[in-house]
């Protein structure tokens, strides 16, 4: 009985599986990518480097193991890093000049090239991605763009999902002075008399420079710059005035400091000045 009882299961209730293979689709936000505009190295608080945000969402019906790598494409990528929001983020702040990042306060210790984390169904997973102007400043001195791109893979089989651009620049501000004006020589007969000359100015940098003069040296009391400060936009030109005005007979020498907010180092422009008398010579018996 059993035996013919089996026989009925078999013939009567039967299992059948079927699957089917789902498309993977995944879209990142902003979809053009991460982009970090111009970074300027002093208003980089604290040195931390800068951070952006990248969202990640899965379009399908199921969880998504996903694995983002910075790709070593060229060495400028290393100076790109990646972590998940909630590993990175301590504190927002507000939205920077570039439309698709976000500057956050963030440890960069919590960024690495290379990381894998689930993307669950329509819900976005936000990734940090870190810039670090020192280290690419330091590295790669002659640069002032740099690109790298995040690969985002199919976590297990590594299937390529989606790659992700990365941009940043170092904004700089460089100054341009002639160099034939870099060391300048005044005269004046008498004392009390003035000399002057006018130096141009070319910011050739990138950002717009906050610029300082001042006149320091020996014999500063004898020369003044005009004017103290200013502030040039990229590809703007302007003069400074530099005026030598004696106060005794001989010799003078000072210089000109010009500093750019952010530079490492002042330009410096030699200054030396002359006056032959004290008070104004006696007319000859011949005159």
């Amino acid at each position: 009985q059993s035996q013919s009882q089996s026989q009925t299961f078999e013939d009567y209730f039967s299992v059948e599986l079927t699957g089917y293979a789902e498309p993977v689709k995944i879209d990142v936000k902003p979809a053009e990518g991460v982009s970090f505009g111009a970074v300027r190295l002093h208003d980089d608080v604290g040195g931390a480097g800068c951070f952006a945000t990248l969202s990640v969402k899965n379009w399908g019906t199921w969880p998504l193991q996903v694995q983002a790598r910075v790709a070593r494409e060229h060495a400028q990528s290393s100076c790109f890093r990646v972590a998940l929001q909630s590993a990175a983020l301590m504190e927002a702040s507000t939205p920077t000049s570039s439309a698709s990042s976000l500057q956050l306060r963030a440890s960069p210790a919590a960024h690495t090239s290379e990381l894998s984390f689930t993307v669950s169904p329509g819900e976005p997973t936000v990734l940090s991605i870190h810039f670090d102007p020192y280290y690419a400043e330091n590295t790669f001195p002659a640069l002032a763009s740099f690109a790298g791109t995040l690969q985002l893979l199919q976590a297990g089989t590594g299937r390529p999902l989606m790659q992700v651009p990365l941009h940043a620049e170092l904004a700089n501000a460089r100054l341009e002075v002639p160099r034939s004006m870099q060391a300048l020589l005044f005269h004046v007969p008498v004392v009390g008399q003035r000399s002057e000359q006018q130096v141009p100015m070319r910011n050739a940098g990138s950002t717009r420079a906050r610029v300082a003069l001042r006149v320091s040296g020996e014999s500063a009391a004898e020369f003044y710059v005009e004017p103290a400060e200013l502030s040039l936009g990229p590809g703007e030109v302007t003069h400074m005035r530099i005026v030598y005005q004696p106060r005794r007979q001989g010799q003078a020498r000072a210089k000109v400091s010009v500093m750019v907010d952010g530079a490492k180092q002042a330009y410096r422009l030699g200054l030396t000045g002359s006056c032959d008398h004290a008070v104004p010579p006696m007319p000859s018996q011949s005159e």
